[in-house]
C-alpha cells in the first residue's frame, strides 16, 4: 500500500473572494491559478501545494459535483517563509495596512511566527522555521 506524500490543497473560506484575492496575491505575493469563479480562488503556495479560498455560501450547497463543504468563522493557515525573513514580512504587512496580531517565539519548537488576518478574518501565520519537523 502506498503512503500519503503530503497535503495537496488547503481550504479557507471567505464571503468576499475579490478581497481575498487582493490579500493573497497583492500582500502575500502568491500566484493566482486560473480565472477564479463565484465558488473559489486558487493560489500556488509551492510546487505541489495550493491554497483554495471558497465562498461558503456556494461550496456548502447540495448537489455539487463534489461533496458539499464549508465552514463559518475564522480558519487558520500557516505559511513557511525563509529563515530570518519575518521582520521583512512584518514591514510588508504593515505597509499594506494588515497589522501583525501576534509575534510568537516558540522556545520548545525552535521557531518564530507572526500572525495577521486576511479580509475574511482567517488567521494567517507566517513562520520562519519548520516547527513541526521531527527532532533528532
Amino acid at each position: 500500500m502506498s503512503t500519503i506524500r503530503g497535503i495537496l490543497e488547503t481550504v479557507l473560506y471567505a464571503d468576499d473572494l475579490d478581497a481575498a484575492e487582493r490579500f493573497y496575491t497583492g500582500v502575500l505575493g502568491l500566484q493566482r491559478l486560473g480565472e477564479g469563479s463565484a465558488l473559489m480562488r486558487t493560489f500556488r503556495v509551492a510546487r505541489e501545494q495550493v491554497l483554495l479560498v471558497f465562498d461558503p455560501s456556494v461550496s456548502e450547497a447540495a448537489g455539487r459535483d463534489v461533496p458539499s463543504h464549508g465552514s463559518r468563522g475564522d480558519g487558520h493557515v500557516a505559511l513557511l517563509v525563509e529563515a530570518g525573513a519575518l521582520d521583512d514580512w512584518r514591514r510588508r504587512l504593515e505597509d499594506a495596512g494588515c497589522g501583525v496580531e501576534q509575534d510568537v517565539t516558540w522556545e520548545t519548537l525552535r521557531g518564530r511566527s507572526i500572525y495577521t488576518r486576511d479580509p475574511a478574518g482567517n488567521s494567517v501565520e507566517l513562520t520562519e522555521a519548520d516547527i513541526w519537523a521531527p527532532r533528532v
